[in-house]
């Protein structure tokens, strides 16, 4: 019993005295690490290598027999091993470390994708909110600046497209955000994109508003409170698991690709027993046409010419959806009412009526759309800001 107790503990020393040196600072970072590694993960790698190798020598010269701890250490051992041959497998295929990297930084308030703001409640990894300029961009002169509004429609990338029609003939600012609604896109419109004095603004919004709506009488606030909160983060239960086994990281990717937190619900939306009308009730949608209104009216003070699009969306199918198709129908119509009102001083680009029930397959989902449906949208209204400049010459 003894004999096989020594060669158990001999064992663990000799491991203690091969992995502790694996974690030196000269070693790990260049062999094993998943990101980026400064002063504090040098001191913690360097006091790691240190512990092993400092408990391998004591167990070595029999200054520890205890059997809970040689077991301990010997299971510690082996998750260790698990991990450092996961990180190295993980390493030498580039799309699985570029997504265990993410996954890591993720974790991290200032690397996760949206990130809280002091007035808009939220921002994301767009360009122009991710530090946004301290100075505003120098305008050229003999160039149109367009600015786009939005939710994900926008800021998926139709501007990028419409920046490629106009060439050097036009400059194309996307100011779309995920999951922005009209009152969100408003504040943005006035505290981000006013003093950039575009010559155009192209608002593509409507879809995101749902998120507010199927609300009793007595609970609606114009101001948007009774659905959303003030940012927060999201609870992770596993977050340290997940911020330091990046073979732990492989698997819950595996398993679970898209865990809750990972969710932008959780960190901006109140959690509400939603009524049973199904985006019936018209008047939920007061807000959305006054927002538009106030963005519109500053921006015709401001001498911008506004263009107003109407949202297309999947017409069958499994990703159609009958409750989400009416709030959509209803804010393009709003929007259609909003010309009729601004009537000559905007223009309009029905794109609901030009993409709609013509060909479902270039929609990813409800009302996302592919680079060929984008391109689409890109073509439509890049269009009709070419002709109106070409009317004012």
């Amino acid at each position: 019993m003894n004999d096989t107790k020594d060669k158990l503990i001999k064992l663990i020393g000799v491991m203690g005295l091969f992995i502790g040196p694996l974690y030196l600072p000269i070693l790990f970072p260049h062999v094993f690490a998943m990101g980026e590694f400064g002063l504090g993960e040098i001191l913690a790698s360097g006091s790691f290598c240190f512990a092993i190798i400092a408990f391998s020598v004591c167990v070595l010269m029999g200054m520890i027999r205890s059997e809970k701890i040689i077991l301990f250490c010997l299971s510690l051992y082996i998750l260790l091993g698990a991990e450092l041959a996961g990180r190295l497998i993980i390493k030498s295929n580039p799309v699985a470390y570029e997504a265990n990297k993410a996954w890591a930084k993720s974790t991290y308030p200032n690397g996760a994708e949206f990130q809280g703001h002091p007035f808009l409640q939220f921002s994301g990894s767009n360009k122009w909110y991710r530090g946004f300029p301290t100075k505003t961009p120098k305008k050229n002169k003999t160039v149109s600046r367009v600015v786009t509004l939005g939710g994900s429609t926008t800021a998926s990338g139709y501007p990028n497209k419409l920046q490629e029609i106009f060439n050097d003939k036009a400059e194309v600012l996307n100011f779309g955000q995920a999951y922005f609604t009209s009152t969100h896109t408003m504040i943005n419109y006035f505290l981000n994109v006013i003093e950039l004095k575009p010559d155009y603004l192209v608002i593509h919004q409507g879809w995101n508003d749902n998120v507010v709506r199927n609300t009793d009488d007595k609970t609606f606030r114009s101001d948007y409170a009774h659905a959303l909160k003030s940012w927060e983060l999201p609870f992770i239960p596993d977050l340290y698991l997940i911020r330091f086994s990046a073979l732990y990281r492989h698997l819950k990717h595996k398993l679970t690709p898209y865990p809750s937190w990972r969710f932008i619900d959780s960190n901006l939306k109140i959690k509400r027993q939603e009524t049973t009308e199904n985006y019936k009730d018209l008047k939920e949608l007061i807000p959305f046409k006054r927002n538009l209104r106030a963005i519109i009216t500053s921006a015709m003070a401001n001498k911008t010419k506004v263009v107003l699009t109407t949202q297309p969306f999947v017409s069958s199918g499994k990703n159609f959806d009958p409750g989400m198709a009416r709030h959509i129908e209803q804010c393009n119509q709003i929007m259609r009412d909003l010309v009729s009102e601004f009537k000559p001083h905007v223009l309009f680009v029905d794109l609901y009526k030009l993409m709609q029930k013509k060909d479902d397959s270039i929609f990813t989902d409800f009302a996302h759309v592919n680079d060929s449906g984008l391109a689409i949208k890109a073509q439509h209204i890049g269009q009709a800001i070419s002709e109106d400049l070409e009317a004012a010459k």
